[in-house]
This record gives C-alpha cells, sequence and structure tokens, in this order.
C-alpha cells in the first residue's frame, strides 16, 4: 500500500466485515494529522568489489560485482550499472551475448540487458540482505580508452520505478597495459559434429622463456557453446607442461593451472578432452575464442580474436550390438571386441 500525501487529517478509514457481499459490522476511523518524510530512505548497495578478469586495457572480459547491502533486496527490483565514458558500448558483437549471473544472497535475475555503458539487471527474487551478493556479467566487454585507472563507476536500484538504492562509493579498476600478443596459435577439434563430446587442441608459441607455478591459462569459448562446456567432465593434457594440470570451468571459461616452474623452449599444445560441440541450429561460424596466459588477474600474453568454428550436422547412428572382454580381473592389458552395425 503506498503511503498518502506528505500531510494528511481528518481523512476517514472504514474497516468493515464482509460475509460475501454482505456487509455484517462497520467502523470509521479519522486519522490524526500526520507528516510523513516524503522520501524513500535510500539503500547503500555497499558495493565492496569491482573487478575485471583480464584487467588489461583494450582485451575482451567479464566483470565481477561484489556487493553486502545489509538488508533484504525486493524481488522485481531493477539495478543499473554504469559502467562510466570509458566504456563507449558494453559489448562488441551482438546484444544476445550478453548473460548475467547471480550468486550468494541473491541468485535468480530474470532479465540482463545492455544499452551503451549501462547494464541491467532484473531481480527475480528477494535478496537474503544477511549474505553478500556476487554478480558476473559476462560479455565482451573492452573499454575504449587506454586510461590506468577506470573511475566513474556508478550504480542504482529502483522498484516500480523508484530509486531505493545506490553506491556510496564505487570501486575504482586499476588496468594493465595490453598483453603481448600471441603471433603464431592454432586451434583444431575433433568429432566436428553437433553435439558431439569432443576434444579441443590449442597448440602456440609463447615469447616468454619461462613459467611458473603461480601462473595459469585462460581458455575462452564463444557464447554459442553451453556455459558448463561438459556434460561428464572436462580433463586437460599437454606434453609439454611439466605437472599435474587440472582445468576449472568458469562460465565458458576454462583455467588450466598446476604446472610446475619451467622453462619454454618449444611450442605448447594444450588438449581439453570432453567439450560438447554447440549445435549447428542458426550456426554458419561461432564466435572467436581466447587463450591468454595469466597471472592472478592479469593477461601477461594472449589472443582473444581465434578464429570460430564451423559445427558440422550430427552423424548418422549406428546400431550398437555388444563390447565384451576376456579378463575379469583389474589393470591387466586385455582385449576389448565391440560389434556394431552401421545404418
Amino acid at each position: 500500500v503506498l503511503n498518502p500525501a506528505a500531510t494528511i487529517g481528518g481523512d476517514v478509514f472504514t474497516v468493515a466485515v464482509m460475509d460475501g457481499v454482505d456487509t455484517i459490522e462497520t467502523a470509521d476511523i479519522t486519522a490524526t494529522a500526520t507528516t510523513l518524510s516524503g522520501t524513500f530512505a535510500i539503500i547503500d548497495l555497499n558495493v565492496q568489489v569491482a573487478e575485471l578478469l583480464p584487467r588489461n586495457q583494450q582485451v575482451d572480459a567479464w566483470f565481477r560485482l561484489e556487493m553486502d547491502p545489509g538488508e533484504d533486496l525486493p524481488v522485481n527490483s531493477v539495478m543499473t550499472v554504469d559502467f562510466s565514458t570509458h566504456f563507449g558500448n558494453l559489448f562488441s558483437s551482438t546484444a544476445s551475448e550478453v548473460e548475467c549471473y547471480a550468486f550468494g544472497g541473491l541468485t535468480k535475475l530474470i532479465e540482463c540487458s545492455v544499452a551503451g555503458q549501462f547494464l541491467t539487471m532484473k531481480f527475480g527474487e528477494k535478496s537474503d540482505g544477511t549474505v553478500p551478493i556476487e554478480i558476473y556479467f559476462f560479455g565482451l566487454i573492452r573499454y575504449s580508452t587506454g586510461a590506468a585507472t577506470l573511475t566513474g563507476f556508478d550504480a542504482t536500484l529502483e522498484y516500480e520505478g523508484v530509486p531505493i538504492g545506490n553506491v556510496g562509493t564505487f570501486p575504482d579498476i586499476d588496468t594493465e597495459p595490453s598483453p603481448t600478443l600471441i603471433d603464431t596459435l592454432s586451434m583444431d577439434y575433433y568429432p566436428r559434429n553437433e553435439a558431439e563430446i569432443a576434444n579441443y587442441e590449442f597448440t602456440f608459441e609463447l615469447s616468454e622463456t619461462s613459467i611458473t607455478a603461480e601462473q595459469y591459462f585462460l581458455i575462452r569459448f564463444p557464447f554459442d557453446f553451453d556455459p558448463n562446456l561438459f556434460k561428464y567432465q572436462i580433463e586437460a593434457v599437454s606434453d609439454q607442461l611439466e605437472g599435474y594440470l587440472t582445468a576449472q570451468v568458469i562460465h565458458r571459461q576454462v583455467i588450466v593451472d598446476g604446472f610446475y616452474d619451467m622453462d619454454v623452449t618449444e611450442p605448447i599444445t594444450i588438449r581439453l578432452f570432453g567439450i560438447v560441440n554447440p549445435n549447428k541450429v542458426d550456426i554458419t561460424r561461432t564466435g572467436s575464442f581466447g587463450l591468454a596466459l595469466m597471472e592472478e588477474d592479469i593477461a601477461i600474453e594472449g589472443k582473444f580474436d581465434i578464429t570460430g568454428i564451423i559445427p558440422l550436422l550430427a552423424p548418422n547412428s549406428i546400431q550398437f550390438i555388444s563390447l565384451t572382454s576376456t579378463l575379469e580381473e583389474a589393470r591387466y592389458l586385455d582385449t576389448f571386441t565391440m560389434e556394431f552395425l552401421p545404418r
């Protein structure tokens, strides 16, 4: 119920007890003259972290926002983030390549859109004010200036068009120069059919002569792929990287780490097993891939415009008849026989 005008007095409120359409009893209440504040109490969204990954200049990145407003935010609230004039446009491809996700005290966003330097999100649930909120914006953010420090960010929260929250101080983002470009890089994958579980190979030459265990490789897949990238599990293998490699997926971004300090003396190949190819529907060629050698949130060396792929139609099916082996003991060399009938 909306509060009345700033000053009320003498207005009569009627309270009635009803039985269907019949009135059983009523009472009139005359309000005492009251002066209201006439304004909403504005919530401090308390943005504590704002960061880009990578935070290099002129590099496509994703954006993470962490805030702790300390109270519940209503469902259907609309939050707008102003990325400042450093961003002439938040995306460099199509508007469909923009996605927002929330974690922590808020887990459901029902709208995510961009217009120029503004990002707008609509809450699909009431937030839990006791838990900080993390918001991830996955798009093709590339700021248009080479400023060392990005300033002028702001955010507002509205409910039914009325401002209910803002940011007192929005953190600045310190940037780094553009990374060294990887000149020699090739990518291959197989099988090439849509929706098949495939292997992806990235072969590249670094200008760096050594890498350290504190660094990692970031491999970015286009929006045409499912955000999880894999169906069962994903594995990273390299004949050149020494160590026990692990692969972590963060919304189409694969982080490969676990290698030791080592000298780089030859081209490196990283193979990712378990990636699910995108469907061919409406795809002539996917968007671009990206790969970078990272240290913390800085790209040391990378390439973010690797040409996309053209998926093939699903293959014809075969009739699988049987799979047999000769030994029952584990970890012994054995012969497996598969019998199938091509359609």
